[in-house]
């Protein structure tokens, strides 16, 4: 039988190989899944060695650039960085899929932070024309700092998925500007330096289709947007306190009947000032979500909230329950607590009704239904 050899395979029978070398004749795929186990410190040193692992390094489909793991002293710090950038400038028609940044400043002096920031920003502008699809960034500035978001990200046509994590850091979003392709955006502890935040979102992020926020705080401006293209919206909230309800209410009544995942999940602050321990979490019953025209949750599928306490909560997920004609999918976590009686009674009626799957466990419910509609 006729075994058949891999191109790669060919082309290494070509090579004339010390005994001790086995690294150049492994596929380019193998290298990177290698490489990916090393450090940003590994590979720079590694693209010093020979040709063939320079070549690797400036081609990476994933770059991962974690300071955090990085022993240098300060003076150190801005020469290595440059020396990434150095990296990335060299990738030429290379495509880099991923970029992700962890970096902090707070350890640093203001002089060599600001330093340190510029060149953070400066690797975000090169990514660009890597054609980058996905960019991830952990940041721990210093208080009274902001980032500014480089605008060559705003208008990158390749550039479908941005994550923010910054320890409660100011971020700004300059006005006029919006993400003109981003199809996903999550922010987690990000304090937004913009008017608007809401109007910034459904006027400039036309295609957006996934929106993930958790511990963002922003002005409120009590205003309804309407986020036209978004299919899926993952909210993380400390618990639907009494100043809470309105600006998610608010929220709400921009989705369209385009958003088929909705998950409500704890830890999450919508507004500024939110006083969690003090502020009431029972003065708005099902009526008030009733009379609110939130349209979206007529085309709703799927439903994941995390119950933390507190009679508003019921009363969402009782309207949830109520007009979510389309739902195939509803699963209500409590902590380990019992879920309330009237959710409990929805839920067994539903699956009575249309012979649906519930599933019940301690603090947890899982009903799959048909396409019948929920009654």
């Amino acid at each position: 039988m006729e075994i058949e050899i891999s191109s790669e395979l060919k082309r290494c029978k070509l090579i004339d190989l010390k005994e001790d070398d086995r690294f150049s004749i492994l596929p380019d795929n193998v290298s990177y899944h290698i490489f990916s186990f090393f450090t940003i410190k590994d590979i720079a040193i590694l693209s010093l060695t020979s040709k063939r692992c320079k070549d690797l390094c400036v081609s990476l489909p994933s770059l991962v650039i974690d300071m955090s793991k990085i022993k240098l002293v300060e003076r150190f710090r801005i020469p290595f960085m440059d020396f990434i950038a150095s990296l990335i400038a060299n990738r030429q028609s290379a495509e880099l899929t991923s970029l992700t940044i962890r970096w902090s400043c707070k350890e640093l002096d203001y002089d060599d932070g600001y330093r340190e920031t510029y060149r953070i920003m400066s690797l975000l502008s090169s990514a660009i024309h890597c054609r980058i699809n996905e960019i991830n960034l952990s940041f721990n500035l210093y208080d009274h700092v902001e980032f500014v978001i480089p605008l060559e990200l705003f208008y990158c046509e390749s550039l479908t998925s941005l994550k923010v994590s910054m320890n409660n850091g100011k971020l700004e979003l300059p006005c006029p500007y919006g993400f003109s392709y981003l199809e996903s955006l999550q922010l987690d502890g990000v304090d937004i330096v913009h008017a608007d935040f809401g109007g910034w979102i459904s006027s400039f992020c036309k295609f957006m289709k996934k929106l993930f926020l958790k511990s963002v705080l922003y002005e409120d401006k009590s205003l309804p947007f309407i986020f036209n293209s978004l299919q899926t919206l993952e909210l993380h909230h400390s618990s639907l306190t009494d100043d809470v309800n309105p600006p998610i209410a608010v929220f709400f009544q921009g989705l369209q009947l385009d958003v088929k995942t909705l998950h409500i999940k704890p830890v999450q602050e919508f507004t500024k000032e939110t006083n969690a321990s003090s502020a009431s979490m029972s003065g708005f019953g099902a009526n008030f979500w009733e009379t609110q025209n939130i349209l979206f949750v007529g085309g709703l599928e799927e439903l994941q909230i995390d119950l933390v306490g507190g009679k508003n909560e019921e009363a969402l997920v009782e309207f949830l329950l109520k007009n979510g004609k389309k739902l195939k999918k509803v699963v209500i976590l409590s902590g380990g607590t019992s879920i309330p009686a009237n959710i409990l009674t929805k839920l067994v009626s539903a699956a009575l009704v249309s012979g649906a799957n519930l599933e019940s466990k301690e603090g947890k419910i899982v009903l799959e239904l048909n396409t019948q509609p929920m009654e």
